[in-house]
């Protein structure tokens, strides 16, 4: 008699055969003070970034700028608020439970994005002037709302009235309309609160199978700086 392998067992043979799922790594800048992060990113030119090798540096020293709250490389990590990574298998499953809105999930495969919340309400003055600037991507745009977001994730109305501030501030009609878009943007974080989380139970086979077969899928898509998207509109 033939036994039945676990489908997760299954799944994990699959999924990950000839894909490398680890977090990036990067052994020019492995041991780099913080100084030395800024100024790699500083020399990246935008649209002459090739390879996986340096596309994971790039990633390595923004989350690791992040991870030290190291404040005098906010300007440099905020270029990169365009820049989508998708997040390794391990970093999904450590975050998994975290994901109860799809706001939240997708400004995770930013990693400008992590990074600036988690250095801080300093990287606001920086987020705001990203909104403002007329050469802004709209992913850019989208991704410095989800900054702003989630440094207020705790109080979402004063995000939304940091915003509404700027936005009466402003006497450019063209940046008041930056401004309206974010500050539309804003209120689905602001309503994330009224939004029930997924039940706390164990997880299941299927939730699993997805999660892997989502992240096979976005690093078999291949390395790139911006992923072509279509400019959200702006609702008035």
């Amino acid at each position: 008699m033939v036994k039945r392998l676990n489908p997760v067992v299954l799944a994990i043979l699959f999924l990950t055969s000839g894909i490398s799922f680890a977090a990036e790594k990067c052994d020019l800048l492995e041991n780099a003070p913080p100084d030395r992060l800024v100024s790699y990113l500083d020399g990246m030119v935008r649209g002459t970034v090739r390879g996986r090798e340096m596309v994971e540096c790039i990633v390595f020293a923004i989350k690791k700028l992040g991870n030290q709250r190291y404040e005098p490389g906010i300007p440099a990590v905020t270029r990169f608020l365009d820049f989508h990574w998708p997040l390794s298998l391990e970093e999904r499953l450590k975050r998994q439970r975290l994901y109860y809105v799809a706001e939240q999930r997708r400004a995770e495969s930013y990693p400008a994005s992590t990074a600036l919340v988690e250095i801080g309400v300093k990287s606001l003055p920086n987020v705001l002037e990203t909104i403002k600037a007329d050469s802004t991507l709209p992913i850019a745009r989208e991704m410095a709302v989800a900054v702003v977001m989630q440094i207020y994730r705790s109080e979402p109305q004063n995000g939304v009235a940091l915003l509404k501030k700027e936005a009466d501030q402003e006497k450019d009609a063209r940046i008041k309309r930056y401004f309206d878009f974010a500050i539309y943007k804003a209120q689905e974080w602001h309503n994330v609160k009224r939004r029930p989380r997924p039940s706390k139970g164990p997880q299941s086979t299927h939730s699993l199978l997805f999660l892997m077969a989502s992240a096979k899928t976005e690093m078999c898509q291949g390395v790139h700086l911006v992923r072509p998207e279509k400019p959200p509109k702006v609702p008035f």
